[in-house]
């Protein structure tokens, strides 16, 4: 009895399982119709658009993948992930609208996809309805479809988010998911500068007392090397 009975409650986690691989699956294809819908085709949009576009076609053309460049002149208004990224897509796909809206849109999709993977860790069902609400959103549609800075900021600063939550609930206990998330905070300053770390400080003071009491010193020190790390490289 004790076999059969273990031997359904492992068939019944591979189902589980199973359903909400096909339901991440059935998320993908449906965020991927959507927010790729023709995004090469369409021109792109003065002045934000083509601007960043250009940025990122100069570094290319430069070599100079940490400056960004725009007329051939220094461009210090943001950090220079954003263009690099651009960059790649244009050496992948070529410099045109594809390439330059690429970042965002894939930014977008792993939005959408890490949505679906938190909310569905009870039911499948609440994973689909988040993701479904989050690609009805006008402005999310928006973001991942221009190229700019809020798509991959989005994705920073969601993940994070996710990592300090975890690390919330677990009192402090949970090393990994404060390094994770401080790791995640350091690629949204890349993004888009100290905003993201500003944007997600405030609620892990506010939410996180307990485990910002209970979390070791030395847990910290790992946490901000990390944050340095990445923000300095």
């Amino acid at each position: 009895m004790l076999e059969r009975r273990g031997g359904r409650k492992g068939e019944e986690g591979d189902g589980t399982t199973l359903s909400r691989t096909r339901g991440l699956v059935l998320v993908l294809v449906a965020a991927v119709l959507l927010l790729g819908a023709r995004i090469g085709d369409l021109p792109l949009l003065d002045p934000d658009e083509a601007k960043h576009a250009q940025v990122a076609r100069e570094m290319l053309e430069a070599g100079r993948w940490l400056e960004p460049l725009v007329y051939g002149q220094p461009y210090h208004h943001k950090p220079s992930l954003l263009y690099a990224l651009i960059g790649l897509c244009y050496r992948l796909f070529g410099v045109g609208e594809l390439g330059a809206r690429m970042v965002p849109a894939v930014a977008g999709l792993l939005t959408v996809a890490l949505v679906y993977l938190h909310a569905s860790k009870r039911r499948v069902a609440d994973g689909l309805l988040a993701s479904l609400l989050l690609m009805a959103s006008a402005l999310f549609f928006a973001v991942a479809r221009f190229t700019n800075f809020d798509g991959l900021l989005a994705l920073a600063t969601f993940g994070a988010v996710v990592a300090l939550s975890r690390w919330i609930d677990s009192e402090g206990r949970d090393a990994r998911s404060l390094v994770c998330g401080a790791a995640l905070a350091a690629f949204g300053v890349l993004v888009k500068g100290p905003a993201a770390a500003v944007l997600l400080a405030i609620p892990v003071i506010v939410c996180g007392r307990g485990a910002l009491r209970h979390t070791p010193v030395a847990l910290y020190l790992v946490a901000a090397a990390s944050f340095v790390g990445i923000v300095g490289a």
